[in-house]
C-alpha cells in the first residue's frame, strides 16, 4: 500500500501540537504543558491534578488497586505519585483527560473504549506478573494507553473516524492510514513520544497489533516483550467482550508469541478468572 506522506506529516503535525487544538479540555492542555516542560516536577503535576476531581479520584483508585497488593491505603495524589511514580501518574492523568473529557462523542461509545483499555491494562499487568518479562507498572501503563490513538483520531476527525473504524477489525490499520494518514497505533505512539512517555510504552502502543515487528534497539531491550504482553492482553480482553467493535485480531505469530512468553492454557484461564473478578472495579473506575 502506498502511503500518502503529505497526509501523514499533516496528521503528525496536528498530534505534536495537540495542545493548540481548541476543542481539547483545558485540564488536558495544562497536563500536557507540564509534561512538555523539562523543568516541571511532580509537585507541578500534583498541583494540576488536584484541581480536577475526576482525574484525582481515578489516580488514587489505581494506586489502591488490589492487584498491586499495596500494604497501606493511598489517600492523596502526593502518595500516589510516590508509590506509582511520575511516569505512571502523568500517563494516568493524560489518559483520563483524553478519555473522560473528550469533547466529540457522536456515535462512538467512548466508555466502551475506556472499559476495554482499562481491562487491557489489568490483563497486561497480570501477564507481566505471571511471566516476569516486564514490570507490572510498565505493563499497566502501556496497556492503558495502547488505544489512545483511537481517542485522538476521534477527537480530530469525529464521525469520519467512527465510519472508518466501525467496519470491523479486518484491515482496520490500513483503512485508518488511507483515510487519515496513519493508523491509531502510530498516532498513539507519536502522542506518547511527544509527551515523553517511556520508550517501551511508545513502542508497545505502535506495535500492539503486530508485536513481531517490534525490533529491540539494543541487547536487553524489553520493548518487544512488552509489546507481546500488550498484544496477548488485547486479544484476551477482546475475546471476552464480543460487543466491542474495535477488537484486536490475533497476530499470525500469536501461537509463537504465547510460546515465547511461556504462558500455558491454565495461565490464561487464571488471568481470565482474575479479570472477571475485577469487573465491578473496572466499571467503577470509568464511571467515577
Amino acid at each position: 500500500m502506498d502511503i500518502d506522506r503529505n497526509k501523514q506529516e499533516r496528521l503528525r503535525s496536528i498530534i505534536e501540537d495537540f495542545t493548540s487544538v481548541s476543542t481539547i479540555p483545558v485540564i488536558l492542555k495544562k497536563v500536557l504543558m507540564v509534561v512538555e516542560d523539562e523543568n516541571s516536577t511532580a509537585v507541578d503535576l500534583e498541583d494540576i491534578i488536584k484541581r480536577d476531581q475526576s482525574i484525582a479520584s481515578r489516580i488514587v483508585s489505581v494506586a489502591n488497586a488490589p492487584f498491586y497488593g499495596r500494604q497501606r491505603k493511598v489517600e492523596s495524589i502526593s502518595q500516589a505519585i510516590f508509590l506509582l511514580g511520575f511516569d505512571m501518574v502523568k500517563s494516568l492523568a493524560i489518559s483520563v483527560a483524553v478519555f473522560s473529557n473528550i469533547i466529540y462523542k457522536g456515535r462512538y461509545d467512548i466508555r466502551a473504549l475506556w472499559n476495554h483499555s482499562f481491562n487491557v491494562a489489568i490483563a497486561s499487568s497480570l501477564i507481566a506478573e505471571k511471566t516476569g518479562r516486564a514490570g507490572m507498572d510498565s505493563a499497566f501503563l502501556a496497556g492503558l494507553l495502547h488505544d489512545i490513538g483511537r481517542a485522538i483520531l476521534l477527537q480530530i476527525f469525529g464521525d469520519a473516524y467512527f465510519d472508518v473504524s466501525a467496519s470491523g477489525p479486518e484491515g482496520l490499520l490500513e483503512r485508518e492510514e488511507v483515510a487519515f494518514g496513519a493508523p491509531h497505533t502510530l498516532t498513539g505512539a507519536w502522542f506518547a513520544d511527544k509527551n515523553k512517555l517511556p520508550e517501551s510504552c511508545v513502542k508497545s502502543i505502535n506495535f500492539h497489533h503486530e508485536p513481531e515487528r517490534c525490533l529491540p534497539d539494543k541487547p536487553g531491550d524489553k520493548c518487544r516483550a512488552l509489546a507481546q504482553i500488550i498484544h496477548i492482553a488485547d486479544v484476551l480482553v477482546t475475546t471476552d467482550n464480543k460487543g466491542y467493535e474495535h477488537d484486536c485480531l490475533p497476530s499470525p505469530e500469536y501461537d509463537g508469541i504465547l510460546k515465547t512468553t511461556g504462558l500455558k492454557e491454565e495461565d490464561i484461564a487464571e488471568i481470565q478468572k482474575r479479570l472477571d473478578s475485577m469487573k465491578e472495579e473496572v466499571r467503577n473506575f470509568y464511571f467515577l
